[in-house]
């Protein structure tokens, strides 16, 4: 399943926000920097939702503060469950 999330770097903590809309509201320590905020998300979501890493990646927005993220082996109700 696809995920829009808005990314908040250079935050206080890392962490998820809640929901803005559609898409997810994901707090990051990190600066826009050598993909740093990327990785952050990807372990922040592994974490979070359970999935190996490998089974999360970022098809659009690498460079945005807007992403596309793609969860392998995960749908959208399971996905909003392990949000709660």
């Amino acid at each position: 399943m696809k995920v829009i999330v808005k990314v908040v770097p250079r935050s206080s903590k890392t962490e998820i926000s809640g929901w803005l809309g559609e898409a997810l509201k994901l707090h990051v320590q990190e600066p826009f920097e050598k993909g740093k905020v990327n990785q952050s998300i990807r372990s922040l979501l592994s974490n979070t939702l359970n999935l190996p890493i490998e089974k999360i990646q970022i098809t659009s927005g690498v460079l945005s503060m807007y992403k596309t993220i793609q969860l392998q082996g995960l749908n959208k109700i399971e996905m909003r469950e392990k949000l709660v």
